[in-house]
């Protein structure tokens, strides 16, 4: 059941709302003795408003990652507006289910006390996934991502989708010793440059 306790907020807009955005793009390296790992990851957000004096039943968000994705579970992150509380978990306290394409939050019951009429309130889901080296991602791939939220009155829900492009890395490396020539029994250094040139 959905429901809203002053009569006075009918001029509001009583929906929830939902928008999914890719935050930022950015790339982590780890290095090794004897190699270097570069790795794309992209951070989504979704942003879900609750409507003033409302309590909602049942709600879940639900993102679908396209192929090519693996969530970084240790990155989801919830943060939820003064005003605005869950049950029977507190809602940044919720664990998320996760499969090997897909994860959901199930807030429960969602409550938010405000009832000014005026500035809006969010919960907002922050998330990380990284682009898998497989062959079905490739330059100029398109990998989309899908949240939905669902809530007792609207088993169905409301969806939105967004995706990026992939860019494939150029890699080129150097190697680079002090001199050509040497005895030997002598510890002989060498640098190696490892670069990047993709756009």
């Amino acid at each position: 059941v959905y429901t809203w306790s002053d009569q006075l907020l009918t001029s509001f807009s009583t929906t929830p709302t939902l928008s999914h955005t890719v935050l930022a793009t950015d790339q982590i390296q780890t290095v090794w003795t004897w190699i270097a790992v570069i790795w794309e990851i992209v951070t989504y957000q979704t942003r879900v408003r609750i409507p003033d004096d409302a309590v909602v039943h049942s709600w879940l968000i639900h993102e679908l990652l396209g192929t090519g994705y693996s969530l970084i579970q240790w990155s989801i992150d919830i943060l939820v507006d003064t005003w605005v509380s869950c049950l029977p978990t507190a809602c940044d306290s919720v664990v998320a289910v996760t499969g090997s394409n897909f994860f959901s939050i199930n807030l429960g019951t969602i409550s938010n006390v405000d009832t000014d009429g005026g500035n809006d309130q969010y919960i907002t889901l922050t998330y990380t996934v990284l682009i898998l080296d497989i062959p079905s991602v490739s330059a100029s791939s398109q990998l989309p991502t899908t949240a939905t939220l669902q809530w007792s009155d609207n088993p169905t829900g409301i969806s939105q989708a967004v995706s990026v492009t992939v860019v494939e890395p150029s890699l080129s490396i150097d190697k680079l010793w002090p001199a050509t020539n040497t005895n030997s029994a002598r510890e002989v250094s060498y640098t190696l440059y490892l670069e990047n040139d993709g756009t």
